[in-house]
């Protein structure tokens, strides 16, 4: 049961990545923003 909402819970974020990352962002250093950790990603859990 813990694994299987691992899974579902890493499925959610790669897919919110791939979806964030095809979005038309106005600055391309917003990658290494969200990489860095700057709280650009909004916290749904």
């Amino acid at each position: 049961m813990i694994i299987l909402v691992a899974i579902v819970v890493a499925d959610l974020a790669l897919l919110a990545g791939i979806v964030w990352s095809a979005r038309p962002r106005p600055m391309p250093r917003a990658r290494f923003a969200i990489a860095r950790g700057d709280g650009k990603i909004p916290h749904a859990l």
